[in-house]
């Protein structure tokens, strides 16, 4: 089964949420959502060059979506994106970070654990994920509220 971005799907999305929000929001909004997509799909930095991740097959890059879901912005990808993001330890490198909550609980494990083992090479966490979202949306909405 191929994978598809969902650009079009999220904007329809952002815009039934827009209902209830004033009319400058959603504009805001949907520009947020669209920003931090194209930031995931760029690729961050990482690695020893601290350069873009290279996705051979594309379809980590395919895979990457965030939705308005409610009140709450949700970030997915493949399962590899994840490994990226917050490396894997392994027998050449220690490029690991340990996960926060929301993502530890996704994978079924505690909090601050760290992806990998000594029989893997390992990979440096890539920093694609953007940092400031919450205050970002805060912003928005402070601004117009």
């Amino acid at each position: 089964m191929p994978i598809n971005t969902n650009i079009e799907e999220l904007e329809r999305l952002i815009l039934q949420q827009s209902e209830y929000l004033e009319k400058d929001v959603p504009t805001e909004l949907t520009k947020l959502v669209g920003d931090i997509q194209q930031e995931l799909i760029r690729g961050g930095l990482g690695g020893k060059k601290k350069q873009p991740f290279i996705s051979r097959t594309g379809n980590l890059r395919r895979s990457m979506l965030t939705a308005l879901e409610g009140s709450s912005l949700t970030i997915k990808m493949l399962n590899y994106g994840y490994y990226l993001a917050f490396g894997v330890d392994g027998k050449n490198r220690a490029g690991g970070i340990g996960l926060p909550p929301e993502v530890a609980t996704a994978f079924g494990v505690a909090e601050g654990y760290k992806f990998g083992s000594s029989n893997v090479y390992g990979i440096d966490a890539f920093k694609f994920y953007p940092q400031d979202v919450e205050n970002k949306i805060l912003e928005i909405l402070s601004k117009n509220g």
